[in-house]
C-alpha cells in the first residue's frame, strides 16, 4: 500500500504533534512516581506520592478533583 503525496507530507507534522503531546505527558507521569521535590529523572520511583493521596485527608479532595475533571 503506497502513501499518497498528501499523506507523506503530513507525516512530519503528525510526528511533531505526537512528540509534543506525548513527551510532556510521559514526563508528568514519571515525575508523579518520584520522591517529593526531587525534580529529577534520576532516582528510584516509588508509590509514596499516591499512598499519601489515598491515606490522608487528601483523598476527598482528590476524588472531587477527579469528578470535576471527568465532568469537564
Amino acid at each position: 500500500m503506497a502513501l499518497s503525496q498528501g499523506s507523506k507530507s503530513s507525516l512530519p507534522v503528525i510526528l511533531f504533534l505526537l512528540i509534543g503531546f506525548a513527551a510532556p505527558l510521559i514526563a508528568v507521569v514519571w515525575f508523579s512516581f518520584m520522591p517529593p521535590r526531587s525534580f529529577s529523572f534520576a532516582g528510584a520511583p516509588t508509590l509514596e506520592n499516591y499512598q499519601t493521596i489515598f491515606d490522608g485527608t487528601n483523598y476527598i479532595s482528590f476524588l472531587w478533583s477527579l469528578v470535576l475533571a471527568v465532568i469537564t
